[in-house]
């Protein structure tokens, strides 16, 4: 019979934490990739809407260029931050992939969260 290499810190076998390290990584990467093409779709967007703009206003003086360039700028910036920065600050646990799963996949009826749970747990075996 095998045996199942136990990681040190809390006891799941390594395949298990293999498996959700690897999920953490492809959420991270959908992410990223996810707020990248936000952002982009955002400055492409704002930059065209400030071009139909100036071509369709005979503008005078330099100060509303300025300004809806600033704006363009803002939004792009606003969109970086709330698509990209904010996600990827967050940490994700092992259980809480565990359940982000689950969520997905009612079918498992949390027997991943559980199995953590009780793999993890302190209390002593009694």
């Amino acid at each position: 019979m095998s045996q199942v290499t136990l990681t040190v810190a809390n006891g799941v076998p390594e395949p298990i934490v293999a498996k959700l390290r690897g999920l953490i990584a492809r959420s991270r990467r959908v992410m990223a990739i996810r707020g990248l093409c936000a952002t982009f779709a955002v400055a492409v967007g704002s930059v065209l809407a400030v071009m139909a703009v100036d071509a369709g206003v005979t503008i005078f003086q330099d100060w509303p260029r300025w300004a809806l360039s600033g704006g363009a700028l803002a939004a792009t910036l606003l969109t970086a931050y709330i698509f990209l920065v904010r996600p990827l600050v967050r940490s994700f646990t092992m259980t809480g992939i565990a359940r982000m799963i689950e969520s997905r996949h009612p079918e498992m009826h949390e027997r991943i969260s559980s199995a953590l749970e009780l793999l993890t747990s302190k209390d002593r075996p009694e």
